[in-house]
């Protein structure tokens, strides 16, 4: 893991927000592998960032505008991401364990092998679906309909689907 220092976060965003105004100016954020542990991120823009495996485990991404961004196997256990803009979003693999993802917008993220056990997921705006595949043997696939709070997994529910509670129950 590499570490980075408050300051030098900042430097790293202000270039970022930079690039996000002229893809000439500065560069592509690249906090691959960055230790960012509690870190607040709280309205920050990292839209189209390299994300790949960094700790964002307890961070504040509350409103963070993610789209596009690439966490792929990033550790984003407790992290709160409630209303974060999540569009495009690639999370295959990443630890979303207990993170908040409340009002956040998934629409066309890829959740492909990534850990929300007890995450929230709760009023997740207008992601017409969120599709996770790859469920243990490799083979399950869930569909979670999150603007009508419905979830389909193999023939459960005589394949019509359940609410996200059903499911829990279903599972548990």
């Amino acid at each position: 893991m590499i570490t980075i220092s408050k300051e030098e976060l900042k430097e790293i965003l202000a270039k970022h927000k930079k690039w996000l105004a002229s893809p000439t100016d500065g560069g592509r954020t690249d906090l691959s592998k960055a230790s960012l542990q509690n870190v607040n991120l709280c309205n920050v823009d990292l839209q189209y960032a390299k994300l790949d495996g960094v700790n964002l485990s307890g961070a504040n991404l509350q409103g963070a505008k993610l789209n596009n961004a690439s966490l792929r196997n990033a550790d984003l256990r407790c992290a709160d991401l409630s209303y974060a803009k999540l569009q495009g979003v690639d999370l295959q693999g990443a630890d979303l364990q207990y993170a908040d993802l409340s009002y956040a917008y998934l629409q066309g993220a890829n959740l492909n092998d990534a850990n929300l056990d007890e995450a929230n997921i709760k009023g997740a705006q207008k992601p017409w679906l969120v599709t996770i595949s790859n469920i243990g043997n490799g083979i399950a696939e869930i569909i979670y309909f999150a603007d009508k709070d419905n979830i389909r997994w193999g023939r459960w529910n005589n394949a019509e689907g359940g609410t996200l509670t059903e499911f829990k129950k279903h599972i548990d």
